[in-house]
């Protein structure tokens, strides 16, 4: 339906997969039924699949800074494993969000506060 509205815009899935630091059981799962999607056509329609990269940086979330190249290899390993019908792989397109944050509970915070 979307290609049929607008047939020149690019479609793109996104928040697959979800960025994750661990390879759990449930992310392996959603990763099967994304797989499967794929085998069954429901994607044939997308140009790209899109993976979120947000991390959150703040005063107190320096152990985050050497997990970013982490996030991104999961991502593209089990992004890489959509695949249309024909066996085509959808191509990645990851979603960069960098924000200062003031920790996990608190607003953003003006770069010249980071120490």
């Amino acid at each position: 339906m979307a290609r049929e509205m607008m047939p020149n815009a690019k479609l793109v899935l996104y928040g697959v997969p979800v960025s994750t630091l661990t390879e759990s059981k449930a992310f392996l799962q959603r990763i099967e039924g994304y797989a499967k999607a794929g085998e069954l056509g429901l994607i044939d329609e997308i140009d790209a699949v899109s993976f979120p990269l947000y991390v959150r940086w703040g005063l107190n979330d320096s152990a985050l800074y050497d997990n970013v190249e982490r996030y991104a290899r999961i991502a593209m390993k089990y992004g890489q494993r959509l695949k249309k019908t024909g066996g085509t792989a959808v191509p990645l397109a990851p979603v960069l969000g960098f924000r200062f944050y003031d920790g996990w509970g608190g607003g953003i915070v003006s770069p010249k506060t980071i120490r």
